[in-house]
């Protein structure tokens, strides 16, 4: 079966290529938007070949070819996007994510004119979990970031708020102080939204309990017993809650161990004079 799709593949590639360097006498009378759109939907036909047999590499390669020749056509934008995202998801499952990023981010901004932001969104995140799964977690952040800033363009706060626990995640990871407050402060964000939301209402304390335990990370028991307070007065059910006993008491004990690591360095300090 593979076989006989890369073979009818393989001739409309050939019929796509003839349809562009057609020299008989009638191509005088033949608009070149006609030769492009004839060449586009040869193109198009052989990647639908190529999938079928598995082979995604030459399917997006095709489609790639079938976007170009819609454009040259003219006034075929959808048929150009569609083509363009047929050939970056073709891409992306033969794990050739530079073209497949480059080509998701053509289609963004196609998207992005013409103001279908959810379908920017849809892509943005797409790109951001192909950096994701490549380690690249910095541009992973940012494109989640940017996936965010779109869906809240489009009313979809659930999906946005999905990218920034993503993003926060990742920040809160990292090692670096400023990147890891960052992480707390788009947790607190997202745990004062849920707290307005009667579906959300529940959830709001895990939120609030990941931003403490990122400050409690960082090292300063003043701010999170005064973020303890701040959230308690934003969510009355957060004060009686576990997660905010276990953060009250894991405090107190990281207030403990530096206390007494404070009062064992002046201990030998004191005592090296002696």
């Amino acid at each position: 079966m593979e076989q006989a799709n890369i073979a009818k593949a393989a001739a409309a590639i050939d019929e796509a290529e003839k349809a562009l360097t057609k020299t008989s006498i009638f191509a005088m009378f033949v608009s070149s938007t006609k030769k492009y759109e004839e060449a586009a939907e040869a193109y198009n036909r052989a990647g639908n070949f190529y999938k079928l047999a598995n082979d995604f590499q030459k399917a997006g390669a095709a489609y790639k070819r079938a976007s170009e020749n819609f454009a040259q056509a003219g006034d075929c934008k959808t048929e150009v996007v569609n083509a363009t995202v047929e050939a970056a998801t073709c891409y992306k499952k033969a794990n050739d994510i530079v073209r497949s990023i480059k080509l998701f981010e053509k289609a963004i901004e196609h998207y992005n004119d013409n103001g279908r932001l959810g379908m920017s969104a849809r892509y943005q995140k797409e790109i951001a979990e192909m950096y994701e799964a490549d380690n690249n977690y910095p541009l992973a952040v940012e494109k989640y970031k940017r996936a965010a800033e779109l869906f809240n363009h489009d009313n979809k706060r659930s999906n946005a708020n999905q990218c920034l626990q993503k993003a926060a995640t990742f920040l809160s990871e990292s090692g670096d102080s400023a990147q890891m407050a960052e992480a707390a402060q788009i947790f607190e964000s997202i745990a004062r939204e849920s707290v307005t939301s009667r579906l959300g209402a529940f959830s709001a304390k895990g939120y609030f309990f990941q931003s403490l335990l990122i400050y409690l990370a960082l090292g300063d028991p003043i701010k999170v017993n005064n973020k303890v307070e701040q959230y308690g007065g934003e969510d009355h059910t957060f004060a009686s809650s576990r997660e905010c006993d276990f953060i009250v008491k894991l405090s107190k004990v990281r207030s403990s161990i530096r206390w007494l690591h404070s009062r064992k360095r002046a201990f030998f300090s004191h005592h090296e004079f002696l």
